[in-house]
């Protein structure tokens, strides 16, 4: 499991060599522990209600340390996160860039200037199509 997970920031910027199921869905639980973790902290740290509204002015030291871990992690993670999808969705036979279907749907729902039910509904059709595409592959292979 830790050895998925050092492997995982080894291959850091590594878009083309093949990645097994098991290292995927290891770095997989490993950054869900890590998030719940420190959102967990971030959350009860200084009262929930507190952490909900974003009173910053209430926010204590622990809560601060808190957002700023899961900030740096989240940034520090988007790149070899990108590229072990990449990896994942290449080994399966589909187009590497396939990943970024669900990225780009939730940022135009967030630009464009539509009611927010068509936003949602938007992305929920582009993952949709994204999940139904590599569920056929997955049948037309075995």
């Amino acid at each position: 499991m830790l050895s998925a997970y050092k492997h995982f920031w080894h291959q850091f910027f590594d878009f083309k060599n093949p990645s097994s199921r098991s290292d995927y869905w290891w770095v997989f639980l490993i950054n869900l522990i890590i998030y719940i973790l420190l959102m967990t902290i971030f959350l009860f740290s200084s009262g929930l209600s507190v952490a909900l509204t974003a009173d910053v002015d209430r926010f204590s030291a622990i809560t601060w340390i808190a957002l700023a871990l899961l900030f740096l992690w989240g940034l520090a993670s988007i790149i070899p996160m990108s590229a072990l999808a990449m990896r994942r969705i290449r080994d399966t036979g589909l187009s590497p860039f396939l990943w970024l279907v669900f990225p780009i749907s939730l940022i135009l729902g967030e630009f464009i200037q539509l009611p927010e039910v068509m936003k949602k509904v938007g992305s929920f059709l582009l993952t949709s199509l994204m999940f139904i595409e590599m569920l056929l592959l997955k049948m037309s292979l075995s």
